[in-house]
């Protein structure tokens, strides 16, 4: 009977989010990172997704991206492949899906089409017969399927080679969404939610959206990845646990931990996101990182944050996301702050002088020396 179907649930919300298992902690030199929670809708700008390598679950975040938007009415957003070699993988990633899903969205009606033959039922006569209940909860999940089948199909993949999507996007009037599984404080974004596959770092992320094209006024870049605005598992989604969750881990560098300046070991990857596009000469690169786990299928037009530990509702995701500029010593490191040109002036005369008195001094002991030695 009906009962004996079986109907893959991935319709629904599923958590794509993972904990701390893949370490990958690194010191990164800061002097406090400038950040804030923004609340509210996100913006009306028009949106691009970013695959930085081609895995299936790109291409299933791709889709996810895209139903809360199919939901509204709105045009798809694009996702732009790396380059040619990754286009071809995702399109055949795509394919594939598009099929499972219409196996499975199709398998419902085939069962109920063979039942409605061996027992000569009308279609409102096989769904008494069943019960209506289980009937129409499995009709709408087979549905749902093929919806979603049938928007994936329609998601345009595109190539930037030789610079040709990421170059076309303009500051004032686009935003790009960078896609892959994250965790928090870590500075990743895998191809799975294991953190084993396609692993690449901020600053591969930076170099690839710089070498890509991306113009370098370009500010608006958000970040789906699981906790890419924390630097540890928020505790709720109270504003107080949302800062610490954000705030880094720091300790002093230099000699003994004692005289340099503070390091972070640990922070959002939305943060080291930014501090690497500034790097690459990004003039004022603007991160938007998510608190919490990300759903990739939403449950309805608006995507949500989960805490898979906590006992506390979902949350929308433009309610709980966090802007990461720069950090300070970033800034000061490339010449991008204000000033920062004439501290790192300031910093080579003081070098200066020290070398100078260093060489009188040691010039001073060697004829003392000498003279001894006489």
């Amino acid at each position: 009977m009906l009962d004996s179907v079986n109907v893959n649930r991935r319709g629904s919300s599923q958590s794509i989010g993972f904990g701390n298992d893949c370490q990958n902690s690194r010191r990164i030199p800061i002097t406090g990172a400038s950040n804030s929670l923004l609340l509210g809708p996100s913006s009306q700008k028009s949106g691009s997704l970013y695959a930085a390598f081609a895995s299936k679950d790109i291409v299933t975040q791709a889709l996810g991206k895209n139903l809360a938007r199919s939901y509204k009415g709105k045009q798809l957003y694009p996702l732009i492949a790396r380059n040619d070699e990754d286009q071809v993988l995702l399109e055949k990633f795509r394919e594939k899906q598009v099929s499972e899903l219409r196996g499975s969205g199709s398998k419902f009606f085939r069962t109920i089409e063979q039942f409605q033959s061996d027992h000569h039922f009308s279609y409102g006569q096989a769904r008494e017969k069943l019960g209506a209940d289980v009937f129409d909860k499995s009709e709408a999940a087979s549905r749902k399927f093929l919806w979603q089948a049938e928007i994936l199909e329609r998601i345009e993949i595109r190539s930037n080679e030789a610079g040709q999507a990421l170059s076309r996007l303009r500051p004032s009037h686009d935003k790009l969404y960078i896609l892959g599984h994250g965790g928090a404080g870590m500075d990743i974004l895998a191809a799975d939610a294991k953190c084993l596959e396609g692993m690449v770092k901020g600053k591969d992320v930076a170099r690839q959206l710089a070498d890509g094209g991306l113009d370098k006024a370009f500010s608006d870049i958000r970040v789906t990845a699981c906790y890419s605005a924390d630097s540890r598992k928020p505790m709720s989604f109270h504003p107080e646990d949302l800062v610490r969750a954000a705030k880094p881990d720091t300790k002093r560098g230099g000699l003994f931990g004692v005289f340099g300046a503070k390091v972070a070991t640990r922070e959002p990857f939305a943060q080291t996101l930014s501090n690497e596009l500034n790097r690459v000469g990004f003039a004022q690169p603007s991160v938007v990182g998510y608190h919490g786990a990300g759903v990739t299928f939403p449950p309805n037009d608006h995507h949500v944050q989960h805490l898979p530990e906590v006992d506390q509702a979902d949350k929308r995701s433009s309610e709980v996301r966090q802007h990461f500029a720069p950090s300070a010593a970033a800034k000061i490191r490339t010449g991008n702050s204000v000033g920062g040109k004439g501290l790192r002036e300031g910093f080579k005369k003081t070098a200066q002088k020290f070398q100078r008195v260093g060489r009188s001094v040691w010039s001073a002991i060697s004829r003392s020396a000498r003279f001894i030695r006489r």
